[in-house]
């Protein structure tokens, strides 16, 4: 007689899972470095108010990429493995975008290595420096996320966790979630900078394009102090990637 086989536990796919987190979050410091030295410094007024925004634009963009992330392997689960899955995956990461990051912010009082050469660009170099330092410590965050999405799987459709394995091994060579955070990191500094200086923005185009600057003049009129005459729904923000909000 056969022997039961051995049910599936989340240490099978540590491995995996941990790839997947590690790819990822390589890609995300190849944007920052290749992307960072590409923008524009502002001259600004107050460098004091520069540097609490350039707090904020950090959290963000932060908040960006761990979405970016968790929301890849979340959109295998809700849309690959049935019904049950999607709607347990879909309140999980409700609860995500509720309860906010667990991850630490980096403090203002840090002194984090230079990420550019020269002195002529220090806004910049504070949001490549900051910005890396935020991400390395939002690497447990991904791997939490990840692996809650696993267990999950894990209760209502265990069968199914090997090809949850495998689609994890193919986002992990995936570049989206890096295209997509670098998109989100140019969008989001063209707002910084006109939020600290007396730069216009060009008018958007129409389309998808004017859908995600329509994200960052929001969060522009949150930086001034004025809310959203709507504040966007648990909805709105993982369907934009985001897993963090600026309230």
């Amino acid at each position: 007689m056969s022997q039961p086989s051995t049910p599936r536990t989340i240490h099978d796919d540590f491995e995996t899972i941990e790839a997947y987190v590690v790819a990822t979050s390589v890609r995300y410091e190849r944007v920052l470095v290749a992307t960072i030295p590409t923008l524009e410094e502002p001259r600004v007024v107050d460098p004091d108010l520069a540097l609490k925004r350039l707090r904020c634009l950090t959290e963000t963009l932060a908040g960006f990429a761990v979405g970016a992330a968790v929301g890849a392997a979340g959109r295998v689960a809700r849309y690959s493995f049935g019904e049950e899955v999607r709607d347990r995956v879909n309140l999980l990461l409700g609860r995500i975008v509720r309860d906010g990051s667990t991850a630490a912010a980096v403090s203002e009082l840090e002194a984090p290595v230079r990420f550019l050469r020269g002195p002529d660009r220090p806004l910049l170099d504070t949001l490549g420096s900051r910005l890396l330092t935020r991400l390395y410590r939002s690497i447990p965050e991904v791997r939490m996320h990840v692996s809650a999405i696993h267990a999950e799987i894990m209760r209502t459709a265990p069968a199914r966790l090997p090809e949850f394995a495998g689609a994890l091994a193919r986002l992990a060579e995936d570049d989206a979630p890096a295209l997509a955070f670098s998109d989100r990191l140019v969008s989001g500094w063209q707002h910084y900078v006109a939020a600290v200086s007396d730069r216009q923005l060009a008018r958007p185009a129409e389309g998808k394009e004017a859908s995600e600057k329509e994200v960052w003049r929001v969060w522009t009129r949150r930086l001034h102090g004025r809310a959203a005459p709507d504040a966007p729904t648990r909805d709105d923000v993982m369907a934009r990637g985001f897993l963090l909000q600026i309230t």
